[in-house]
């Protein structure tokens, strides 16, 4: 488990950068739930009602809802936004 992760669990304030959330967030839900290819960018990463331009640096695909609490804590606590 990486030092961001590790901090974020335990602590109300999480201190990393954007890469180490990422790696956090991918020793989570693996390579199947983390996607950052810019083909999956676009794919996924539309608003269908065209009122937003998306520009997401990664999608997280959780596979439970233990996962889904992880991931939501961690961008929390990194001030990371789930709707930039």
């Amino acid at each position: 488990m990486r030092d961001c992760m590790r901090r974020g669990l335990q602590e109300t304030t999480m201190k990393c950068t954007k890469a180490e959330l990422l790696e956090a967030l991918h020793d989570l839900v693996g390579d199947a739930g983390l996607k950052t290819s810019p083909a999956d960018l676009d794919t996924y990463g539309k608003d269908w009602t065209r009122v937003y331009t998306p520009s997401p640096v990664a999608i997280v695909l959780p596979a439970d809802t233990d996962e889904v609490v992880v991931v939501a804590y961690l961008l929390h606590h990194a001030k990371f936004s789930t709707k930039q």
